[in-house]
């Protein structure tokens, strides 16, 4: 039970995380679009603290995951795209680890940098459902000038900054994080 403790702590902080910097899209479209490049930034601490200390398989892939399962249960990831979404880039996450090999800095590097790409997918529908998304913008924020800028991002362009931005600032994430926490966020090799 005790060795649990660890990664559920590191869980709780990447859920904070995450869930507040999702609050970030109430100050702007912008923001609601790029919550999660900010987030794969944040976040990339305690996801390489808990899968360095237990470098098993399924860890990556463990916190969006479990993300998604709590976002399910409080109603706000209900559509099949965003569903997966998530659960495709997890399990991506792991192949690139497994291919990289576990026991390699890079494989944890690049396995959370993928993982980073799954808090995007929340916002998937804003390019496969387009105008479903514009009324529930302008329903959820009474705002029309709100869901107009929204749909300045709903181009292919926008998915695509949208997806490498998380991806190229997860992978800055596990730097920044390895610099600051040293061993806490390494590998054994």
């Amino acid at each position: 039970m005790k060795k649990f403790l660890f990664p559920a702590g590191m869980f709780l902080i990447y859920f904070a995380i995450l869930f507040a910097c999702e609050f970030l899209g109430f100050f702007s479209p912008l923001l609601w679009v790029y919550f999660g490049v900010v987030a794969a930034l944040l976040a990339a601490a305690p996801v390489m603290a808990a899968v360095a200390r237990f470098n098993k398989i399924g860890m990556i892939a463990m916190f969006p995951i479990l993300y998604l399962l709590i976002m399910i249960l409080l109603g706000e990831a209900s559509q099949p795209v965003v569903i997966a979404g998530v659960v495709l880039v997890s399990i991506l996450a792991e192949v690139v680890r497994r291919l990289v090999g576990y026991k390699k800095q890079l494989s944890l590097r690049l396995g959370y940098a993928i993982a980073a790409v799954a808090s995007g997918m929340y916002i998937l529908p804003l390019w496969t459902k387009t105008e479903w998304y514009y009324e529930a913008a302008i329903e959820e924020m009474f705002s029309q000038d709100y869901a107009d800028g929204l749909m300045k991002f709903a181009t292919p362009l926008g998915l695509i900054a949208q997806i490498a931005l998380s991806f190229a600032v997860g992978y800055l994430g596990t730097l920044i994080a390895e610099s600051l926490f040293k061993n806490k966020v390494k590998i054994s090799e």
